[in-house]
């Protein structure tokens, strides 16, 4: 009888030691799809956290007037990068040096390409542009050197921009710990570029455009024999709504929306807008020192009139000044690989006011 219970337990013992070797290759068995799974988890990881890098980037470029102002490089221009941070990947980023180094590094053009990290911010008058907020500087970023924002003599608008539509003037990358291969990769390429900054450009120029004009040719309420002015409009008398609508010189090519975008328009029987530039201001400083007119963004406006907002009409009627979408263009695929679109331009038509 105990050899019986023995033999029981043993057979007993030998059974569960089979079962934990089952276990066990059940186990063995699983973890290369667990490594596999692991590894695309973390691939997608790194892709998202770089389309959000590049999101940042053109949100950069586009709002480049209102973070630097008047006298900034101007839209489309993209950072230098941080070439003093210490490693790539790896705990020796999170130590103090790396933590503190994590800015732009100024000047970088010399190069046809610059190259070292994504800056996790830029430090702007009282606050700061962030970038990224990964808890190392593991993103690699190169850019052109015709796209970066310092020195300022870089000038960028949109009628180069568009000459180089599909080509990529910047990338993101993450690399691998030991550096064999690349994780993740987007880029930036000249035609999102365009397709980013255009609408702010054209918020900037119609908000200037129809408050010059709403400040010269608004009429004055009149309420009980007061003579009132609107609350946006500012009545200024060594200026007439007629002034504003005449071409400046018959032979000038300066069309009638640039004569309008100085702090004091040019009016009938001035000069040339290009030949007085350093004697007008804009947005109070020199005009020729301004981003739009520096940057010969005016180059790329087309300018249209509704049928009830002609020239001749203008001055009857109240116009103000509106943005067209003539076309779409496509920001393309994360990775700077989407269908090349037709040229982006700065199209506008004068409509009547509501």
């Amino acid at each position: 009888m105990k050899m019986r219970m023995q033999a029981q337990q043993g057979y007993a013992m030998l059974a569960f030691v089979v079962f934990l070797l089952g276990m066990g290759g059940g186990v063995l068995s699983y973890m290369p799809s667990f490594g596999v799974v692991a590894s695309a988890q973390s691939a997608t990881k790194d892709q998202h956290a770089l389309i959000a890098a590049r999101q940042a980037l053109l949100s950069y470029a586009a709002l480049y007037p209102y973070l630097y102002g008047p006298t900034g490089a101007g839209p489309a221009h993209l950072p230098c990068p941080d070439t003093d941070a210490q490693g790539s990947v790896g705990a020796q980023n999170t130590s103090s040096v790396g933590v503190r180094r994590d800015g732009p590094n100024p000047p970088c053009a010399n190069p046809v390409v610059s190259e070292g990290k994504l800056p996790r911010h830029t430090v702007l008058p009282g606050n700061r542009y962030l970038f990224h907020a990964e808890p190392y500087q593991r993103i690699d970023y190169a850019v052109s050197g015709a796209f970066v924002n310092n020195p300022l003599n870089r000038l960028l608008n949109l009628s180069n921009l568009n000459q180089v539509r599909s080509k990529p003037v910047s990338m993101l990358s993450v690399i691998s710990a030991d550096g064999s291969r690349t994780k993740a990769r987007v880029t930036i390429t000249s035609e999102a570029l365009a397709a980013s900054v255009a609408p702010a450009v054209a918020l900037w120029l119609t908000q200037r455009i129809n408050t010059q004009v709403e400040r010269y040719c608004t009429e004055p309420l009149v309420s009980e024999g007061v003579l009132a002015s609107p609350s946006l409009a500012i009545q200024d008398e060594t200026r007439s709504c007629s002034d504003l609508f005449v071409d400046p010189e018959e032979h000038c090519s300066t069309s009638r929306l640039l004569a309008l975008l100085l702090d004091q328009p040019l009016v009938s029987g001035e000069s040339c807008l290009i030949d007085v530039l350093a004697e007008n201001t804009l947005e109070g400083v020199s005009a020729n020192r301004q981003w739009f007119l520096r940057n010969n963004w005016h180059l790329s406006v087309n300018v249209q009139h509704a049928d009830d907002c002609l020239p001749s009409d203008m001055l009857l009627i109240a116009c103000r000044l509106e943005s067209v979408s003539s076309s779409t263009p496509s920001l393309g695929h994360a990775s700077g690989t989407g269908v090349q679109t037709e040229p982006v331009f700065l199209e506008f038509r004068w409509v009547p006011a509501l």
